[in-house]
């Protein structure tokens, strides 16, 4: 199989205005991902919290694909039939937690794309 990209949500507020995040928090069992945009009642922070993380990964933009910068600007997406997934796997191959993971991607604009492999995401406006 090869890897598909599937956008699931559009982000609140474009991650083109963040001035200081994106920011990571890593806690037992959870990771939180957030960025600021400026409103008119100043500045407002977007958070995205992850269960279960199991991996993380920052690639600088320069290094980013047109697919991902198409794709996943300003918006969560998922990478199905993930060859990270997969390789994570490997040493592992009969623990169903994998079955219930999923690869997610987000582009922040001037910085990076952020992929985490986790089971579920939720956003916090």
């Amino acid at each position: 199989m090869s890897e598909e990209f599937v956008e699931l949500e559009k982000l609140p507020y474009t991650t083109a205005e963040c001035d200081i995040g994106p920011i990571i928090e890593s806690k037992p069992g959870s990771l939180l991902l957030k960025y600021d945009v400026e409103t008119e009642e100043g500045i407002h922070w977007i958070e995205i919290t992850f269960s279960i993380p199991i991996a993380l990964k920052i690639t600088p933009q320069r290094s980013i694909t047109k697919l991902i910068l198409q794709k996943a600007y300003s918006r969560i997406g998922e990478i199905k039939d993930s060859e990270w997934i997969n390789e994570l796997r490997k040493p592992d191959q009969n623990n169903i937690l994998y079955e219930k993971l999923h690869h997610y991607v987000i582009y922040f604009d001037h910085y990076s794309v952020v992929e985490i492999i986790s089971s579920a995401y939720t956003i916090i406006k």
